[in-house]
């Protein structure tokens, strides 16, 4: 992540829940602390959501969305507006995401953690 801050856009995954899912996260640093607000659109209006940073996983070295990394920093819940629109925002210490520990953000069902509809990643490749 360059000083200062840095934006990502989130894609929606092949076969997604939510197949219009998509937006953006802007992160912003200062005094070791990382503060990235998720704006989204295209979700299931009414629904609740879940979002975090993880660290790269076993499952893939090129693909971070694919490699099913731990949990590494965890946005408060929210839940899409009747528009299927949403943000939320998480501050925290900034080794929380530093190096392998954000290679990606992802969004998952609060119902069902195990549905990923968007991902954008941080860090493309390990190390």
């Amino acid at each position: 992540m360059g000083a200062g801050g840095s934006t990502y856009t989130f894609k929606h995954k092949a076969n997604a829940a939510d197949p219009t899912a998509m937006g953006k996260a802007v992160a912003t640093t200062k005094d070791g602390m990382v503060s990235t607000t998720l704006t989204l659109t295209g979700l299931t209006p009414n629904k609740a959501y879940i979002a975090h940073y993880h660290a790269f996983g076993p499952d893939s070295a090129t693909d971070p969305c694919a490699s099913n990394g731990p949990v590494t920093l965890g946005f408060p819940g929210f839940t899409a507006d009747a528009s299927g629109n949403a943000s939320t925002t998480v501050t925290g210490d900034m080794a929380k995401i530093a190096g392998d520990q954000g290679a990606y953000l992802n969004v998952h069902y609060a119902s069902d953690p195990s549905v990923v509809p968007i991902c954008a990643p941080v860090k493309m490749t390990k190390g």
